[in-house]
């Protein structure tokens, strides 16, 4: 088993994350590091927070990530705000 796949497991338990949006978060970030070093290059705690809002998965508008989700990711994998 690889980082990645390890990193795309631990996604799936958070809730409201499906298999497809999973995956197209390891596609851009293939480890738990990569998502890190991408949250401390954002300018802003909203921006952070926001970051995956709009991400959808095969450009359907349905099926969006949405601001929970992008919340929740964001609540995850930052401490305070501040990217690790």
């Amino acid at each position: 088993m690889t980082v990645r796949d390890l990193f795309l497991r631990q996604l799936l338990h958070i809730r409201g994350m499906t298999a497809d949006k999973a995956l197209l978060i390891v596609d851009q970030f293939p480890t738990m590091h990569s998502l890190w070093s991408n949250y401390a290059n954002l300018s802003s705690d909203k921006e952070k927070r926001l970051y995956f809002r709009d991400w959808s998965v095969s450009g359907d508008e349905l099926r969006k990530f949405g601001p929970a989700l992008s919340q929740r990711l964001y609540e995850l994998f930052c401490d305070g705000g501040n990217a690790q």
